[in-house]
């Protein structure tokens, strides 16, 4: 499993903040206890608009894929998240590491159920920091699953 940097969390942040979305975030345990990486007030913002939850612990991810209310699934792309999102009927956004990810990213193209949104770079260690994927980038890519746009419509 890699680990995005903070500059990519704050990234993640403020796209899923600006994309007024509703979502359930797992963000795994640093080996810091401050989240330096947050947003001033992000979560406070979320809480209190009732928009966003962030978790880190770990979570039942198939119950999740699972309820109605899950709208879109971010991924790396792993084969067990992606067949357990494909069985959901859940929409992607797809964001490889490494590995074999690229190639059940390529996949979940090729059916047509979700929308790339992350890296375009193979990385070999497990700390990925060397490229950014900036709030826009992510931003768009939430908001095309999110809408009811004929695209949204046939991927999901």
């Amino acid at each position: 499993m890699g680990r995005f940097s903070d500059a990519q969390l704050t990234e993640i942040a403020l796209a899923l903040e600006a994309s007024n979305s509703s979502f359930l975030w797992v963000v795994r345990k640093g080996d810091e206890p401050q989240e330096s990486w947050m947003p001033t007030s992000f979560k406070e913002k979320m809480l209190t608009n009732s928009k966003g939850l962030i978790v880190r612990e770990w979570v039942p991810q198939l119950k999740i894929l699972n309820h109605p209310a899950t709208g879109v699934f971010m991924t790396h792309c792993g084969w067990n998240s992606t067949l357990e999102s494909l069985t959901a009927g859940v929409p992607m956004l797809t964001w490889p590491l490494f590995a074999e990810q690229f190639y059940n990213e390529k996949l979940v193209e090729v059916l047509g159920c979700g929308v790339r949104v992350g890296a375009e770079v193979w990385h070999s260690t497990f700390d990925i920091k060397d490229t950014i994927v900036n709030k826009e980038k992510i931003e768009a890519s939430l908001k095309t699953l999110m809408n009811t746009s004929g695209e949204s419509e046939m991927i999901k």
